[in-house]
């Protein structure tokens, strides 16, 4: 998980969020890789890469519709999404209190 911000401080026990997931197949990735001295570097190459954005779908919140978070989907579809959603439900305190995905 990642560091608790103040804004996931404030947006915390959510219970509507809307999911767009999208596939780019020519992203420009940056990885580091270790040379043969052992030192890193960093790579830029072409891959396909899956992302997730989450949006505030709660009626009663006053960031209806506003965006919450983009995550990249490390494993690509299906329980790769899964488990990206459950770790972006935990890291805003909603996954006991999510009732509906848009």
């Amino acid at each position: 998980n990642l560091e608790v911000t103040d804004r996931q401080k404030s947006l915390q026990q959510l219970n509507c969020l809307g999911f767009d997931s999208k596939r780019d197949k020519n992203s420009l990735v940056i990885k580091e890789i270790v040379d043969e001295d052992g030192e890193p570097i960093l790579s830029k190459n072409r891959a396909t890469v899956d992302h997730l954005t989450i949006t505030i779908e709660d009626p009663r919140s006053r960031d209806v519709g506003k965006y919450l978070c983009h995550r990249d989907v490390p494993h690509g579809t299906g329980s790769g999404q899964a488990e990206l959603i459950y770790e972006i439900l935990v890291d805003y305190k909603s996954a006991e209190s999510l009732q509906a995905v848009v």
